[in-house]
């Protein structure tokens, strides 16, 4: 019935009913006043915030954080000379830089914002990285552990770590012009390690060793047998290694690639042989698409050669049946690079085992 009387009861339908609602003045539903007010962002010390940043650890430069705490607060009392507001770091506005962060100070009280300070030292290149995340590099090179085990550590103890993606980023760039130099040093130490060894020995000639060479390769040479008529490896790594300790320590490493750190095409320069013509010297790819991968002859020639810049010459050298290093070997003592003629060793049961596994590709 109700619903009935809100339906045939329409004051809007009697004309004189319809003219006295229209006659009245139109009202604000809710009424202001005409100061407009600003909104202030009430912002909580970091004492009384419950965010979890807040109750982290940051890695800091010491000098740069007095640095910044005594500009802003110079800057709070000269601006601001009536406000006994505290400040603290707005970390709504804080720039991760890998281990080390960029700080901005706010007060809890009025609206002063202060400059954004890197609480790192920096390295006066490109973008001025962190000095912390470069040494941090070095010190993992040295260590048996990566970067993600590293992370883990950090994060553990509260402390903020640095992207995956950071890590490796600044690891290029740090690593490229460090490793190198390290890796160089310590075969050189090892070299000089061995002549030592044979010194006391009573070798006659210490600088004649025994060696082992073989190479290995991203992919198994032998997978694709019947697949493809190319080759499957792109990368391979050849070692030579001492003969005459049972450490059998690697004195030589020779690295080949074929692929392009920064291009992924696969169209090779005709001039260069390189897969872009815009690829430089620092292009990862060291050797040209169309080369043998499994060219241990030329391999082990640079290996051999690389003893041979330390005054160390190979007297006995034992590869797989399949190997041409010996020939590598037996021609540079033909030449009169080498004054050692070397004598050849095979491994037999490398030799079982690459049969075995011909049989079944068969």
């Amino acid at each position: 019935m109700k619903k009935y009387n809100l339906v045939v009861n329409d004051p809007y339908t009697d004309p004189e009913e319809k003219s006295r609602r229209s006659a009245h003045a139109a009202k604000l539903l809710r009424p202001k006043s005409d100061e407009v007010s600003v909104p202030i962002k009430t912002r909580n010390p970091a004492v009384n915030d419950k965010r979890p940043d807040f109750n982290s650890y940051r890695t800091v430069c010491m000098y740069k954080m007095e640095e910044m705490w005594n500009k802003a607060f110079r800057e709070h009392q000269q601006k601001r000379p009536a406000c006994e507001g505290k400040l603290s770091c707005d970390l709504e506005k804080e720039e991760k830089r890998g281990f080390s962060s960029r700080q901005t100070l706010i007060c809890a009280r009025c609206s002063y914002i202060s400059d954004k300070y890197s609480l790192y030292k920096e390295i006066e290149t490109g973008r001025k990285p962190s000095k912390l995340d470069s040494a941090v590099h070095v010190g993992l090179s040295q260590t048996p552990i990566a970067s993600s085990s590293m992370r883990k550590i950090i994060l553990s103890g509260n402390m903020q770590a640095p992207a995956a993606s950071s890590l490796q980023r600044r690891a290029n760039k740090v690593l490229n012009s460090i490793v190198v130099d390290v890796n160089k040093m310590d075969l050189r130490k090892r070299k000089k390690k061995i002549i030592e060894i044979n010194r006391l020995r009573g070798k006659e000639d210490p600088n004649t060793i025994s060696v082992q060479m073989d190479g290995m390769y991203n992919n198994p040479m032998y997978s694709c047998v019947g697949r493809t008529p190319f080759q499957p490896a792109t990368q391979t790594v050849y070692t030579t290694a001492e003969n005459i300790t049972t450490d059998h320590n690697i004195l030589s490493i020779n690295i080949k690639n074929k692929l392009c750190s920064k291009h992924s095409s696969l169209e090779v320069d005709p001039d260069s042989g390189r897969l872009h013509v815009e690829c430089t010297d620092e292009c990862s790819a060291n050797i040209l698409m169309v080369k043998s991968i499994g060219d241990e002859y030329t391999w082990a020639k640079e290996c051999i050669l690389d003893l041979k810049a330390d005054n160390i010459e190979v007297e006995h050298l034992v590869t797989d049946p399949d190997s041409s290093a010996y020939r590598a070997a037996q021609d540079l003592y033909e030449e009169g690079t080498t004054s050692t003629q070397p004598e050849h060793f095979l491994v037999y049961g490398m030799c079982k085992n690459k049969f075995s596994r011909f049989d079944r590709m068969v």
